[in-house]
């Protein structure tokens, strides 16, 4: 009965600093998903560009239209190929292509044209920016259009685990026992 009265009196001590200290927490943990989920697109770097398709659609052609700053590896007009696709989790058509782009102030409106229809997504060429690497389209031609990028990964190795993303692995990793040794040294129990 007395420990509870002192866990009560202590949650009313450290129930409003951890209310506040939530807020910025959460400005954060926004903007780290925002900017270091993936490593950036590097200027003048081969880009490999996906496009999705049912499979229904296996044979038929896409193309990306050039755009002032674009170059393309492996042509611009690509055959729809069958593929296992790990995004969508089943065996699909898809259509791919290497870039190579400039470095560029605003993104390149990436375009791809399949069945009279034109796809539209952003592609961030400057280094130190990106975009969602997935844009799905609903009920259309092209199911997504996945930029590949390469997941950020702190100090180079830790991986993430199911629905966490490398760096919140990381982040727990360096927090975690930390907070224990500040504690230690703080004398907080």
């Amino acid at each position: 009965m007395r420990k509870q009265k002192v866990e009560i009196k202590a949650l009313k001590f450290e129930g409003k600093p951890l209310l506040v200290s939530l807020i910025p927490i959460v400005f954060i943990a926004t903007w780290c998903f925002a900017r270091i989920a993936y490593l950036p697109l590097k200027p003048d770097k081969q880009i490999l560009i996906r496009a999705y398709f049912s499979i229904a659609k296996v044979g038929s052609y896409a193309h990306i239209v050039p755009k002032e700053g674009m170059k393309v590896g492996s042509g611009w007009i690509q055959r729809i190929k069958e593929s296992q696709d790990n995004f969508h989790k089943r065996v699909n058509g898809v259509a791919e292509w290497d870039l190579y782009c400039v470095k560029k102030e605003k993104p390149y409106i990436l375009e791809i044209q399949f069945d009279g229809e034109t796809y539209r997504r952003e592609l961030i060429i400057d280094g130190i920016h990106y975009s969602n690497p997935f844009l799905v389209y609903k009920d259309k031609g092209i199911e997504s259009i996945e930029v590949v990028t390469e997941e950020y990964k702190p100090f180079g190795v830790v991986k993430g685990y199911k629905a966490l993303q490398p760096w919140v692995v990381g982040y727990l990793i360096l927090v975690i026992p930390f907070s224990y040794l500040v504690k230690s040294i703080l004398h907080i129990y």
